[in-house]
């Protein structure tokens, strides 16, 4: 979660403004940060599209956003719960461990568009009754997971299509808060001035 709030510098352009504009201030300045944080939801899916590799509609769907209000004049963005489950490890790196026996690692197993296993992939193989999970017969230093049988070949016509990891390390690639930060350096004030603007015109014409 990275949190949105004003430059404490503020202080120096409400002391330029009439009395009239400082009371169409923390609307404004909630308008401003809701759109901050809208143009930082943005940049961070402009990120994921950069680093990762085709991201699942699901991983681009993680990124929630909390708007601003008078009362409460900060607006954040976060990762919900199930996708920051992985992308955690994109942002600070760390071990990963298998929710169950093995990390599942494609080697020549046909992979998704979002280069992942396809979902059931697993099953269909194992029912196809040429791919057996472990390791070959007198191969023990062969890597465990799903060998397909070649034909009628002896252990050569063996083919590795996923192996089974018990981890996988990560470093940390995906810099959620200097995207979010870097965003809000650059739009916040151009969203302020217009939001003030807009504000002050609109209370005019209803007087």
């Amino acid at each position: 979660m990275f949190e949105l709030r004003a430059d404490p510098s503020l202080g120096a352009l409400r002391s330029r403004l009439s009395d009239f504009a400082r009371t169409q201030l923390p609307f404004a300045m909630s308008v401003a940060l809701t759109k901050t944080a809208q143009d930082a939801k943005a940049a961070e899916l402009e990120e994921m599209d950069r680093i990762f590799d085709r991201p699942t509609p699901f991983t681009r769907r993680s990124i929630y956003l909390r708007s601003a209000s008078k009362s409460r004049l900060v607006s954040l963005i976060g990762l919900k719960d199930r996708q920051a489950d992985y992308l955690r490890l994109q942002i600070r790196g760390g071990r990963r461990r298998p929710a169950k026996r093995a990390l599942l690692i494609p080697t020549e197993h046909r992979k998704n568009r979002y280069g992942n296993l396809p979902r059931g992939s697993v099953k269909k193989m194992r029912a196809s009754g040429r791919v057996f999970s472990g390791r070959p017969a007198g191969w023990s230093n062969a890597p465990a997971g799903l060998w397909q049988r070649m034909g009628r070949g002896g252990r050569d016509r063996l083919r590795l299509l996923v192996t089974y990891e018990d981890h996988a390390d990560y470093r940390p690639i995906f810099d959620f808060a200097g995207v979010a930060r870097h965003t809000g350096g650059r739009v916040f004030e151009g969203h302020l001035l217009r939001a003030l603007e807009k504000a002050m015109r609109t209370s005019k014409r209803r007087r």
